[in-house]
């Protein structure tokens, strides 16, 4: 379950809104009259987490379709590093669901047999089988992920948004979880005084 961050200020009383590390969501052509629609662009509608398969069926999409079709997004809330800004960044991606993590299990399982048995070891096929799932699914996201963007490269530069803090344009951000134990800068009292929090899961 994805986890939902909350960040406080401990030198006034800024609080940030409550949201999670990301989520996925599909660009449609029309605007969609689905509950889970961006309020602001109804062509974007958000897969909530752990409803995904049930939304794209509603709006008529399989996870397949939607990733090679380049219209799955992925959403990430970052910080800016300069003025603490809070907002997201958005980037064309694949995601294939269930399926998608099959394809990726099945070699890996074979990959981590055949070593276990030739090693005579349990815990080297279990490292090797876990090794070889992290590499597929990071091949399988670099070269059909790129393939992707490249071949919808107008509707990434339509919805995408790129590094580029909207309040100061500084390029630097941090995303919330490797942060936690740090002090990011106050977007209202300029101090570097917000902690980020676990405050639920969704």
């Amino acid at each position: 379950m994805p986890l939902i961050y909350e960040g406080r200020c401990s030198a006034c009383d800024y609080i940030s809104p409550s949201h999670s590390e990301g989520y996925s969501a599909v660009i449609l052509d029309e605007p969609s009259e689905s509950m889970f629609a961006d309020p602001i662009d109804r062509r974007i509608v958000i897969l909530e987490h752990p409803l995904e398969l049930h939304i794209l069926e509603e709006i008529g999409c399989t996870d397949w379709s939607a990733s090679i079709g380049g219209r799955m997004f992925q959403i990430r809330h970052v910080v800016c590093r300069a003025c603490g800004t809070m907002y997201n960044l958005r980037r064309l991606t694949t995601w294939f669901g269930a399926t998608g993590c099959l394809v990726m299990l099945l070699p890996s399982i074979l990959i981590g047999v055949c070593v276990g048995w030739q090693s005579n070891s349990f815990s080297r096929g279990l490292i090797s089988g876990w090794l070889g799932i992290l590499t597929l699914a990071t091949a399988f996201e670099v070269v059909v992920g790129q393939f992707i963007r490249l071949r919808y490269l107008d509707r990434d530069k339509e919805f995408g948004r790129g590094a580029d803090c909207p309040a100061c344009h500084c390029k630097k951000y941090v995303s919330f979880r490797p942060h936690l134990w740090r002090r990011l800068r106050c977007p209202k009292c300029r101090q570097n005084s917000v902690r980020v929090r676990m405050v639920g899961k969704s």
